[in-house]
């Protein structure tokens, strides 16, 4: 495929066909056919496709690994042996994860809404992507490819705060 016929901003491709995904110029998910694609629109908001259940997960890790950990590190204080180094790494390690989960669930910024007949997809875009861009790749999108991406005036400008 050439880069004529397709159409890229922030790794969402689009062609005459479908809506890919790519990061590293590796799909990351699954193509979109055209045809199945309903109603795309540009919108402001929590940019994971299933926020409240990313947060909660997160949430219930990070208690549960935290208490861990500081279990483990008491019975070594108390006990003055070390039974495993593996166990801390494991327990660390999900401290982490939760706290990764979480800023992922909470993050807000805008995003394509691909809602086909089946599924809906959120492509999240970067901070760095201006208005300017944005109204262009929508605008240069419907021209070429016939896509009809619905972007209102007040999500080209996000909220303060």
């Amino acid at each position: 495929m050439t880069q004529e016929d397709c159409l890229t901003i922030e790794g969402v491709q689009f062609t005459d066909s479908r809506i890919a995904h790519y990061e590293g110029g590796e799909p990351i998910r699954p193509f979109i056919p055209k045809s199945t694609v309903r109603i795309i629109q540009v919108k402001y908001g929590f940019q994971a496709n299933r926020p409240i259940t990313q947060a909660c997960i997160g949430f219930a890790l990070l208690p549960t690994s935290t208490i861990f950990l500081v279990n483990y590190v008491m019975s070594c204080i108390y006990t003055s042996t070390l039974p495993s180094k593996f166990i801390p790494l494991g327990m660390l390690f999900l401290v982490f994860g939760s706290l990764w989960i979480l800023r992922d669930a909470l993050k807000r910024g805008l995003y394509l809404e691909v809602k086909t007949t089946d599924n809906t997809h959120k492509f999240a875009l970067s901070k760095q992507t201006t208005p300017e861009c944005l109204s262009n790749f929508v605008e240069e999108a419907r021209i070429r490819f016939g896509y009809s991406i619905n972007c209102a005036n007040h999500v080209l400008v996000p909220p303060r705060g």
